[in-house]
């Protein structure tokens, strides 16, 4: 997962599929410099993207029940749906159509990984 990501991710689940517990501090403060390139539209689409592709490739890993195909479906209708929330902001309002396209991209990931394309966003 060097230039994938979600290192983070995976070991969420296995520390948890071995009975391992996370906590947090909800008092707890963090600072964190984010980079201009980072506030981006096309930084936040190339993310996305990333982060559903290196979803599913954490499942592939960590589920024994998952199947390519069976991720199929929800990612067509995550993309359909993302079309019938893009198509009218497009038309008439510019506001909320970042959310139907981030939808799209999300299930353009999904497919990019089932059609064996991972993520070199890192690289």
């Amino acid at each position: 997962m060097n230039f994938s990501g979600g290192e983070d991710s995976f070991l969420t689940r296995k520390i948890t599929e071995y009975g391992g517990n996370i906590r947090y501090n909800p008092g707890a403060i963090a600072y964190e410099i984010i980079p201009k390139n980072r506030t981006t539209i096309r930084f936040i689409i190339k993310r996305k993207y990333r982060t559903s592709n290196t979803e599913l490739l954490i499942k592939s890993i960590t589920d024994r029940n998952f199947t390519k195909t069976g991720a199929l479906p929800r990612l067509v209708l995550r993309f359909l749906y993302g079309l019938l929330i893009a198509i009218p902001f497009f038309i008439f309002d510019k506001t909320d159509r970042l959310k139907g396209l981030l939808k799209i991209v999300n299930a353009i990931g999904g497919f990019a990984f089932i059609f064996g394309k991972q993520s070199q966003f890192y690289k």
